[in-house]
């Protein structure tokens, strides 16, 4: 846990930096050897809301949750993937089939998840996170910047 929320806060600090998350999560506090104060704060909600909701839902209600949140962890490292195959210019042949290989295990990993039958609504509620990430990513992404490949 303590590296998962490590993980987590400096992910929003880098976020914030880059103007993908609100400015006030990449302040830190000079006093206390720079600690990203407002990043920690929001990483310890989600903990304690995380930790709140496995002790109050069903069993089975918390399992689709986590079920969706480790498939959409695979669905965000095979974007990572595909976007990398369309960036990189000059990729080599090998670091091709490598990704494909990678996207390959991916996809055999999120498939597996419907020959399950207790676990295959978390596979529905990945499907409709995703769908609302999508829409939201539609209506409020940033334009393209010009000459940018992605």
């Amino acid at each position: 846990m303590t590296a998962a929320l490590f993980g987590v806060v400096v992910l929003l600090v880098s976020l914030a930096k880059d103007g993908d998350a609100p400015k006030l999560f990449s302040k830190k506090i000079k006093k206390i050897k720079y600690l990203p104060l407002p990043s920690l704060i929001l990483a310890t909600i989600g903990l304690s809301a995380s930790i709140i909701t496995a002790l109050l839902l069903p069993g089975k209600i918390y399992e689709y949750i986590t079920t969706a949140a480790g498939i959409l962890l695979l669905y965000n490292w095979a974007f990572i993937i595909i976007s990398s195959i369309r960036v990189l210019d000059g990729i080599k042949f090998k670091n091709k089939v490598i990704a494909f290989i990678g996207l390959l295990f991916i996809t055999t990993a999120i498939s597996g998840t419907l020959m399950e039958k207790s676990i295959r609504p978390g596979f529905w509620v990945s499907l409709c996170i995703l769908g609302v990430i999508g829409l939201f990513t539609m209506k409020f992404g940033r334009n393209k910047k010009a000459g940018s490949n992605c």
